[in-house]
């Protein structure tokens, strides 16, 4: 069974190889730009696998539809594009860690402006985040984007507030 996904593999290449050769079309180039339009479109991309090996990691990257009057969600305007209106991204990840367990950060950019949200398993975790949040305010100062916020909290296990 292995021989024959491997030469069906090796004709596959072979058809890809022929086709380059006498100008066919390529059809990965084509579906590639199928997603970047797509991506375009939504305004959304959403990554699921390994960040590095054994660490799994859930991304999401999307831009918030603009408003056309009023401003963002809390009525401000300093983060204008070129029609006025304020541009909103949202990145949201999320990682399951062995020492520190399960960690989520969502970071907004309204303009030149970033918001750093990161919610942890336990206050264990959040209290040690805490511990290294001036580390985290250095580099974002030093890359030149400086945060406006950072909030650093436990999930609550027992749903009280």
């Amino acid at each position: 069974m292995q021989r024959q996904a491997a030469t069906q593999g090796a004709a596959q290449s072979q058809a890809d190889a022929i086709a380059k050769t006498l100008g066919g079309p390529d059809l990965s180039a084509a579906q590639m730009i199928n997603q970047q339009l797509h991506t375009h479109e939504q305004g959304k991309v959403m990554w699921q696998g390994e960040a590095w090996p054994r660490q799994q990691m859930q991304w999401l990257v999307e831009r918030e539809q603009q408003r056309e009057e009023g401003g963002g969600k809390d009525g401000r305007r300093d983060g204008r594009d070129g029609d006025g209106a304020d541009q909103v991204w949202r990145s949201g990840v999320r990682f399951r860690f062995p020492m520190l367990g399960q960690v989520t950060a969502n970071v907004t950019l309204v303009g030149d402006q970033v918001h750093i949200a990161v919610q942890s398993g336990s206050e264990d975790t959040a209290s040690t985040l805490r511990a290294w949040a001036g580390a985290l305010q250095q580099a974002m100062d030093a890359a030149g984007a400086p945060l406006t916020t950072l909030a650093i909290n436990a999930e609550a296990s027992d749903g009280a507030s």
